[in-house]
């Protein structure tokens, strides 16, 4: 399977549309992902009790109608966000899907309708964080949402005819490290990393462990480390900032952390090894 392939023609598709976008294999487990940066409305929706198992059920009754007729399938999500599945074949066999969160549909009133059926769903969120987050996404009129399905059918027989997934199913394993590597920026749980490679956490851990001897927690702050190396020695950025872009949003965390990690701060540490 040739994961830097994948990454480079989602992260593409990526870059025109704006839109998050997944490659899963036919277990639907994620093997690329791109996400938008921060903060977006399914991160914020995400914190209520119960949301990814409402988004994760959604995601699997869609991706098996998917399976079931081998065709891509626009549709709403559960909160009203228009999102598409598109299986990629090879021969005569599904090897894969992309699936995407498009965005909003323009039409009258639609955020407000959004904002109505997120509310039903979790309503202890802030209805005006929700309503902030839902104005940044994709609002498009149907035909640029119908443009942009065909671009990702598009991409799916490219994806599907250039050998991209001809070497078979990544260990679950190694599709945490791919997930991690592609979102160290974002705030990490493993109820995040479970919903988005469609297993349960206690299937994660075990497999994880038994594969690599450590935990995806100590593995995810490993990463945030090294990454934060990199950036103190080749970079003039101030903490805040280098906190953030390892994954910490509280810089006095992010030195506590740092600090546990290497035995002295990272201003201390930057001084001494830069």
């Amino acid at each position: 399977m040739d994961i830097s392939r994948l990454d480079k023609i989602i992260y593409d598709f990526y870059l025109i549309s704006g839109m998050e976008i997944s490659v899963l294999d036919a277990d639907f487990h994620s093997i690329a992902i791109r996400r938008c940066p921060g903060e977006n409305f399914c991160s914020i929706f995400h914190r209520a009790q119960g949301a990814l198992d409402i988004c994760k059920a959604s995601d699997i009754e869609r991706l098996d109608a998917a399976k079931n007729s081998a065709e891509p399938i626009l549709y709403t999500c559960p909160c009203g966000i228009t999102e598409a599945i598109v299986p990629i074949i090879r021969g005569d066999s599904i090897v894969a899907y992309l699936i995407s969160s498009m965005g909003v549909k323009c039409e009258d009133g639609a955020d407000e309708k959004i904002l109505k059926k997120t509310m039903a769903l979790a309503p202890r969120l802030s209805d005006d964080l929700l309503g902030n987050a839902i104005s940044e996404l994709n609002h498009l009129d149907e035909d640029r949402i119908l443009a942009y399905f065909e671009m990702l059918k598009m991409v799916a027989e490219h994806i599907g005819n250039d050998d991209m997934l001809t070497d078979g199913t990544e260990s679950v394993g190694k599709l945490v490290k791919y997930y991690v590597k592609n979102n160290l920026s974002r705030k990490l749980t493993l109820s995040d990393i479970a919903w988005n490679l469609h297993c349960s956490t206690v299937t994660l851990t075990e497999h994880f462990k038994a594969e690599f001897g450590i935990t995806i927690m100590e593995y995810v702050t490993a990463k945030r480390m090294s990454l934060s190396e990199k950036l103190l020695l080749s970079t003039d950025e101030p903490l805040r900032e280098i906190a953030a872009h390892v994954g910490f949003s509280d810089v006095e965390y992010f030195s506590r952390t740092f600090k546990r990690y290497h035995g002295e701060s990272p201003a201390a540490w930057r001084k001494k090894n830069k």
